[in-house]
């Protein structure tokens, strides 16, 4: 079990590690990016082997009575059972959710940083100008391995979308190991597990997530065992394997930096505590040194990128000390700004008592009790190692209060789902270890009580109606009316309004999505090495007002094809640019308070328009009339044929004149028996030619280019040739 956990945990830092050097180059490739993560990983692996394999966790003595020792076989049996069972109920129960219906992170960040990386290969990230913008500088550890996962099954996501699930199972079998670390009997380390499986909110619900809260409780639990690990005999690959957990820790979540002192305050008092039986001091410095190199190589990119751009590793948040500033963030983010915000507001005492939906049913009267005697229990009645063990039983105290004054949102207890895992731990220590004497049967008997409360929970889970399955699209009108249209084709589309970008990326992610800058900012939509960090509509600068014209010019200069607005308050002034320019943007969807506009007439050589998705010179057609140079006295006559071979329909989708769209209504299809005669495989050309007539006081004076386009049933689209005219006006005539 202790390779299982921290063999995953090497193979993710490979992830990391080629992810970030790929990534800073440009080369993030799908094929080659698994190929170097499997490289990186087995030869991390292969080096580690021996530590891995060779970890033995001390053990009570067994149970002489052996009625009991066969009590106990029945009862692991039967919670493994149980345990595996209500696992994969729950994933049975919301495997057919659509992206974001168990996370609404999924589909804001987490998926959606992971899309853009397959599309621009590094690892920039997506600027929001809505809501909260600190995503764009947040730690991506977990996001890394939802993209590992979506390289290997892509163009589905099947497995991004559910890469919290390897984290949670894999944190029962840590809080397992943590607690024989501890001197737990395999029976109340086992309870442990079981009983944190039975909080509702991180099991089934947020398991099934590409979020990143699961990992964190998990680098978390590893790096309270890996310490315990390292300092046994301290070593260089046991410095890896801490340094490794450690560097996930804090490069998956912000989370991890507040947590990590409790890690490094368990690891001190440990070696405090057996410092007559350590290695040499040379020895256990660059061991130390070495996990500090493996904490910065798997988890350090984000923090130096941030560091190097903006001059603080924790952007956007501001550190202080002692009432000063030591690194200055958003002040939109200030500790006394967010404190008023109405998600900060919480009763203590009351969230942690009357919350069973959060906690569970048996949190108030099993968990809570045992976090708050256990620390005592270690401290009044402990061994030699009683104050690393008072360490490591204070973490549900420590991870709540960092929870109540320094975090902002307290709607729920995502961001410290490693607090009811150690407190499960306690639950088995004040049974076990609470008391001088050892009691054989009480791990037992814990193990008993938590297989019901298991089974109870796993019944649950399992008798409820599933959730209806909902289509991918349902929570997004818009992006489903862009995937029925092209069918599929990639499109390049813009938001505004809207901080939910992922589904736009269509069902096999074949779109760009973008949202286009309102100001002359180059690349100013994604955060990367040397980039602006605010996006331009969140920090206007009064010198550069926004323009619809220079957003125009960012629209084409991006190829834009489509533009989505969600009516939400925050759509503006992109909204208002969109839909008064009837010239340059066309309602073609209105639905859920969303919108979208084809955008019209880009210069020749740019973006093809909705909802046609490729150029196709090859589509038979022509404009006989009028020809190069023709002098128009009156009404513009413009005249043609279309037609695919075999007689597949083509229609006549756009005129232009000087680039601005000509009134379609007067087309009519007319036979063509010419073409037929001298193209035999053109087949029925009966619909196969087309007359358009263009009033002459609808028509420019002077010159001007016309260009026709075709379009085909399978979003195929050709622009005829430009004819270059020449229009009299009235009183030329």
């Amino acid at each position: 079990m202790f390779a299982l956990v921290f063999g995953f945990a090497a193979f993710h830092a490979a992830i990391a590690v080629s992810a970030a050097w790929l990534g800073h180059f440009g080369i993030l490739r799908p094929g080659f990016f698994i190929l170097a993560s499997i490289v990186i990983g087995l030869s991390l692996l292969f080096w580690l082997r021996g530590e891995l394999t060779s970890s033995r966790s001390s053990e009570p003595a067994a149970p002489r009575d052996a009625a009991l020792r066969r009590a106990s076989a029945v009862l692991w049996t039967v919670t493994l059972v149980l345990l595996a069972g209500f696992l994969i109920a729950g994933l049975v129960r919301f495997w057919a959710a659509p992206p974001g219906a168990l996370n609404y992170d999924d589909t804001h960040y987490h998926l959606t940083a992971a899309a853009t990386w397959l599309a621009h290969g590094d690892l920039r990230m997506v600027k929001f100008p809505v809501g909260d913008g600190s995503p764009a500088f947040y730690p991506i550890g977990s996001e890394l391995f939802s993209f590992f996962l979506l390289c290997l099954s892509a163009p589905s996501d099947i497995l991004a979308r559910f890469s919290e699930l390897p984290f949670a199972a894999l944190s029962l079998a840590a809080v397992y190991l943590l607690a024989r670390r501890l001197e737990l009997s395999r029976e109340g380390s086992l309870a442990a597990a079981a009983l944190s499986a039975l909080t509702p909110k991180a099991f089934p619900e947020k398991m099934l997530s590409a979020g990143n809260d699961h990992a964190t409780a998990f680098y978390f639990v590893a790096s309270l065992l890996a310490s315990l690990h390292f300092v046994e005999a301290p070593g260089k690959k046991r410095g890896v394997l801490l340094g490794l957990a450690a560097g996930l820790l804090v490069g998956t979540k912000y989370s991890g930096v507040m947590f990590l002192p409790l890690v490094v305050a368990v690891l001190v008092l440990r070696l405090w505590e057996t410092r007559e039986t350590q290695v040499s001091r040379p020895t256990l410095a660059a061991s130390l040194l070495l996990a500090v190199a493996a904490a910065a190589a798997a988890g350090g990119y984000t923090y130096l990128r941030n560091w190097v751009t903006a001059e603080n590793p924790l952007f956007p948040a501001t550190v202080r000390f002692a009432g000063h500033t030591l690194l200055q963030g958003w002040r939109s983010l200030d500790q006394a700004t967010l404190a008023q915000s109405p998600e900060f507001a919480i009763e203590p005492v009351r969230f942690l008592l009357a919350r069973p939906d959060l906690w569970g049913a048996h949190f108030a009267f099993l968990l809570l009790p045992a976090a708050l005697l256990a620390p005592a229990f270690a401290l009044f009645r402990g061994r030699e190692r009683r104050f690393s063990d008072l360490a490591i039983l204070l973490t549900p105290v420590y991870l709540y209060l960092v929870y109540v004054r320094l975090m902002p949102d307290h709607r729920e207890i995502r961001y410290i789902f490693a607090a009811p895992l150690v407190a499960a731990i306690s639950v088995a220590f004040v049974l076990e270890r609470g008391f001088r004497a050892r009691r054989p049967h009480a791990g037992a008997a814990l193990l008993a009580v938590s297989a019901i409360l298991l089974g109870a929970r796993a019944f649950t889970v399992a008798s409820r109606s599933q959730p209806a399955p909902g289509g991918r699209f349902d929570s997004a009108a818009a992006a489903q009316f862009i995937e029925k249209t092209v069918a599929g084709k990639p499109v390049r589309i813009a938001l505004a309004g809207t901080n939910q970008p992922y589904l736009f990326f269509g069902s096999r992610l074949q779109n760009s999505v973008s949202y286009v800058p309102t100001h002359e900012a180059a690349g100013a939509e994604f955060y990367s090495w040397g980039s602006p960090l605010d996006f331009p509509h969140r920090s206007i600068d009064p010198r550069k007002k926004s323009r619809a014209d220079i957003f125009w010019r960012n629209l084409v200069d991006r190829q834009i094809q489509g533009v989505v607005i969600a009516r939400t308050g925050d759509e503006y002034p992109v909204a208002g640019w969109v839909a008064l320019d009837p010239a340059r943007f066309e309602k073609i969807f209105s639905g859920g308070d969303q919108e979208v506009y084809l955008v019209k007439n880009p210069p020749a050589g740019h973006a093809v328009p909705l909802p046609f998705v490729t150029v196709d010179d090859g589509i038979p057609g022509s404009v006989d009339e009028p020809v190069e140079g023709a002098v128009i006295r009156g009404d513009l006559k413009i005249q043609g044929w279309c037609l695919e071979r075999g007689g597949g329909e083509v229609r006549v989708v756009e005129a232009r004149l000087d680039g601005e769209s000509l009134d379609l209504g007067s087309l009519v299809r007319v036979p063509r028996d010419d073409v037929a005669a001298a193209i035999p495989d053109m087949g029925d050309a009966s619909r196969a030619g087309f007359e358009l007539v263009i009033p002459a006081k609808s028509l420019p004076l002077g010159r001007a280019k016309l260009v026709v386009a075709f379009g085909t049933a399978d979003l195929r689209v050709r622009y005829t040739p430009a004819v270059t005219l020449q229009i009299e006006g009235p009183a030329s005539r």
